[in-house]
């Protein structure tokens, strides 16, 4: 039987990446994550777009370049949410974000729901990538809160480019089956979980970027 443990896109991310810097990171914790430069500064335009969006402070002078933007998202059509904390039991039924039944947790960036659609935004202050899955797990945790959407879009909006990508547009059905793409990743990390077996992946990380220094592949 699986040890308790609640994983987000974070968790699972760093898993495939390596599963013995997850173990290190997250099971053993002998190597806790360690919070870069790059992640505050993520944090920091996270919160700068959450302030503006929510509460309409004005953008700090080095992000007013993305003014343009923050006034598009502010005027989206429907009930605005911002840094929107989501939880979801082993089945897919909402809890609390801490709660002891919490098997899935994430958190929506940008979200404007109205009536039967929404529409999520996940900020990016990194490399643009082609990769939709974060997004999509957001929109599929989203369609277990609002059992009235029938359609939804997703998007990334990279703030070094000051470009979108987007999901595209999704029905119910759409959304509920990127839970099959998650299910066995999720499997499969819960298996390694189970059996304490997290070997080591030589990856970018590991030469500067990896506290775990038990392993062959540090600094390498």
């Amino acid at each position: 039987m699986t040890k308790k443990f609640a994983w987000s896109f974070s968790k699972l991310k760093t898993f495939e990446t390596c599963p013995k810097k997850f173990a290190a990171e997250n099971i053993t914790k002998t190597s806790p994550f360690t919070e870069s430069e790059a992640s505050r500064y993520g944090k920091f335009v996270h919160k700068c777009f959450e302030d503006r969006i929510l509460k309409k402070k004005k953008l700090p002078i080095d992000l007013l370049h993305h003014e343009p933007v923050m006034k598009k998202l502010e005027n989206a059509k429907g009930d605005i949410l911002g840094e929107q904390r989501l939880a979801l039991t082993k089945d897919l039924k909402p809890t609390g974000y801490f709660d002891s039944d919490v098997w899935v947790r994430g958190q929506v960036d940008f979200a404007a729901v109205s009536d039967t659609s929404m529409f999520v935004v996940d900020y990016k202050t990194g490399k643009m990538s082609e990769e939709m899955d974060q997004v999509e797990l957001m929109m599929a945790m989203f369609i277990c809160y609002y059992p009235e959407i029938e359609t939804g879009a997703g998007a990334f909006y990279w703030t070094k480019n000051k470009k979108f990508t987007n999901t595209g547009i999704h029905n119910r059905e759409d959304i509920q089956a990127m839970w099959a793409g998650y299910l066995p990743r999720v499997a499969r990390m819960y298996d390694a979980i189970d059996t304490g077996t997290f070997s080591p992946k030589q990856n970018y990380l590991c030469k500067n970027y990896c506290n775990c220094e038990e392993c062959a592949y540090h600094g390498i």
